[in-house]
């Protein structure tokens, strides 16, 4: 059962969330929090700056810290850490209130690819989304750019999510190559964990 840990009162989403040795935390901007970030980047970088825009823009840890300070202003972005170490980012990137709708985006250190993390993330997104504590959102969507679709699309379609199409060149990379983008979503009524809320 994923428990849930509010910081602040007057957040919209926990600061924190755990599921055994997963951990989602909302940090606010730090230098050091920046040079943790950067040096998984780095790490990854080809692997990352094939679908991130931002990645060939990121190189300096003063980059990263205004970076980090931009996400953390205008997103509700979580560091994901497995057994306490740094792996990737998950979070709702834009939030639609008229429309009860949420679109959620991230990336994960290859090396965590393959291990659950993703998914057992986007469980406890799902959750704080779906469960009505935090507001009364009845769509999740998740945008992932074509060239990275492979696996993930058979991923994000056994746990529910439905796809709806691609939308074509809307993603600029490295100032010179245009990227589609492929949609999946998920509605209220067809999340399958409702009798798990532990908010």
């Amino acid at each position: 059962m994923v428990q849930l840990i509010m910081v602040n009162q007057m957040t919209e989403f926990p600061e924190i969330l755990t599921d055994g040795d997963l951990e989602l935390r909302r940090i606010k901007p730090t230098f050091e929090m920046a040079r943790v970030v950067l040096d998984v980047v780095n790490k990854n970088r080809e692997y990352l700056g094939a679908t991130l825009p931002w990645v060939h823009k990121t190189h300096t840890l003063e980059d990263m810290y205004d970076g980090l300070q931009h996400v953390h202003k205008n997103e509700w972005m979580y560091h994901i850490f497995l057994d306490n170490t740094f792996v990737g980012v998950l979070g709702f990137v834009r939030m639609n209130a008229r429309a009860r709708m949420l679109e959620v985006g991230g990336w994960l250190d290859r090396d965590s690819v393959g291990r659950m993390v993703m998914v057992r993330a986007m469980r406890m997104i799902e959750q704080i989304a779906f469960c009505g504590k935090f507001g009364d959102w009845n769509r999740i969507q998740i945008a992932s750019d074509v060239s990275n679709m492979g696996k993930k699309a058979n991923v994000w379609q056994r746990y529910g999510y439905v796809f709806e199409g691609v939308q074509r060149q809307v993603t600029l990379y490295n100032d010179e190559i245009f990227g589609d983008i492929a949609i999946f979503s998920k509605l209220k009524s067809e999340w399958k964990d409702r009798n798990n809320c532990a908010v």
